[in-house]
């Protein structure tokens, strides 16, 4: 609005997010209205703005230290399409600008689908795009956070674990007594151990697979949020209606209602995220 460049929304954002020089000039946000005169005063003061944000990265690199700023949330930034990319656009062009930097370093979470070429058209793009990172969750990555979750909440559970997976380095060493790499063995035993190694008694569907399978979208990909629900429902159905079940911690069809629980809230997101 008023003419400002979403790129200098951008730059008063990271500029209220650090420790800033003195005599920059910054405006002081207000106590119910943070940003408005912050963002007058980057507008009315670019060069201004790219300098003090060059002497916070070089200031933060002489102590040796690194500030991170994390933007997350930009499919929420603006009500349409339209105003949406326009601010990721000019978010973009702050971070190339920022590239480079050694102590203030920016990061932003962003949707592949916003990533369309009237956001990507601008000068240099490329190099900041081809820079991106594809934030995929294998089976065992996912398997490992959620246990790493639970042992960092539960000593119970982390020394049990913990156990397990020394076992497993123990039975999993060659002759000449080198470890024996198996990027799945350490999550899969854990997973094992709380659930069986399969779901039905004939052996079919192993709960290693057939938990992230179902659970994966048309892409073969599942997010932590979507792992995390199945365990929680799976591990509250066991206790309200197998409460009797003692031969492992999650029984079977409690597995299967986590899945179908966990699914109907990845619908929910999806529908939000993707109303068209």
């Amino acid at each position: 609005n008023d003419g400002i460049a979403p790129s200098t929304f951008w730059g008063a954002l990271i500029l209220g997010q650090c420790q800033l020089p003195e005599g920059l000039g910054f405006p002081v946000g207000q106590e119910f209205d943070p940003w408005s005169e912050r963002i007058k005063w980057a507008h009315a003061n670019q060069e201004r703005m790219y300098q003090g944000l060059t002497w916070i990265d070089k200031d933060l690199v002489k102590s040796g230290v690194e500030h991170l700023v994390l933007i997350d949330g930009l499919d929420l930034v603006a009500s349409g399409f339209g105003e949406s990319r326009r601010l990721l656009r000019g978010l973009f062009e702050v971070m190339l600008e920022l590239r480079r930097n050694k102590g203030l370093r920016i990061k932003a979470f962003v949707r592949e689908d916003m990533t369309t070429r009237e956001v990507s058209d601008f000068s240099d793009s490329s190099k900041l795009l081809n820079e991106a990172c594809d934030l995929t969750w294998s089976a065992d990555d996912l398997y490992h956070l959620v246990f790493e979750y639970v042992a960092t909440r539960n000593d119970g559970f982390k020394v049990w674990r913990d156990s397990l997976q020394n076992q497993s380095v123990l039975f999993s060493t060659s002759a000449n007594g080198a470890s024996v790499k198996n990027g799945s063995t350490n999550s899969r035993i854990v997973l094992e151990a709380l659930c069986g190694e399969y779901l039905r008694s004939d052996h079919k569907n192993r709960v290693y697979t057939w938990l992230f399978d179902h659970l994966s979208d048309g892409r073969g990909r599942v997010s932590p949020r979507t792992m995390f629900s199945a365990f929680v429902e799976a591990v509250a159905d066991t206790s309200n209606r197998f409460s009797d079940y003692d031969l492992f911690a999650i029984h079977p069809q409690a597995v299967h209602s986590g899945v179908r629980k966990a699914s109907a809230f990845r619908k929910t997101e999806l529908e939000e995220d993707y109303p068209w």
